[in-house]
């Protein structure tokens, strides 16, 4: 007996996993936006310490560079690791990879949005 798989169904497995991948790259292509807006915020800050600064002084720039290094690397990981598990979760839907991509990057964007609030809240 033939254990192979009909050309239908592996046709539709195919197409299945193109469309995972895809949208594994939507989700991706997000987050490099997401990134160069940082990358531009960062080199359009002020590089200049503020004046009559005694003590340890941070200009704008490294302010935001010291956030992105202390809170931003943590946030990034997080939303990589959830990210690309939702897609894989809204996957099953049968919505397009444009749609599946966009839908996780959007939810991991406002759970750390949600947890950063919170963080600087019960500070």
């Amino acid at each position: 007996m033939d254990n192979e798989r009909p050309a239908s169904v592996q046709g539709l497995k195919d197409a299945e996993d193109r469309r995972a991948s895809n949208s594994g790259l939507v989700f991706l292509g997000w987050i490099g936006l997401e990134l160069a807006a940082y990358a531009v915020l960062v080199l359009t800050a002020s590089d200049e310490a503020p004046r009559n600064c005694s003590g340890l002084c941070f200009s704008d720039r490294g302010t935001l560079v010291l956030l992105g290094m202390m809170f931003g690397l943590f946030v990034l990981v997080g939303q990589l690791i959830v990210g690309l598990l939702l897609t894989k979760a809204y996957n099953r839907r049968r919505m397009t990879s444009f749609a599946t991509g966009s839908a996780a990057y959007f939810t991991t964007f406002i759970l750390a949005s949600l947890v950063l609030t919170l963080l600087a809240v019960a500070r």
